[in-house]
């Protein structure tokens, strides 16, 4: 049910600490768990393209390192690591 579910309001702040805690690790890296580009870093890209589903952007928009991953992610600013999984689901 998306936000209208129960649980919506959980749900957000298990991903606000979910993303302050990967603002924190990108601060010291420029990947979630290495120096490179690991399945670390590709298995967060659901639950950073749901919050974009939900139009919930902004959560990410105040932590710059996160925002910085995500546009990677996404292929944002002239390609990136587009990766397969999300190409999939457009």
């Amino acid at each position: 049910n998306g936000a209208k579910s129960m649980q919506f309001g959980d749900a957000i702040r298990v991903y606000d600490k979910l993303l302050t805690n990967l603002e924190k690790a990108l601060a010291a890296s420029p990947w979630f768990a290495d120096e490179d580009y690991t399945l670390a870093d590709v298995n967060i890209t659901p639950y950073v393209n749901r919050l974009a589903m939900l139009k919930l952007e902004r959560m990410w928009t105040n932590r710059p390192n996160v925002a910085a991953a995500v546009r990677f992610i996404f292929g944002c600013n002239g390609g990136g690591a587009r990766v397969a999984w999300f190409e999939a689901l457009q």
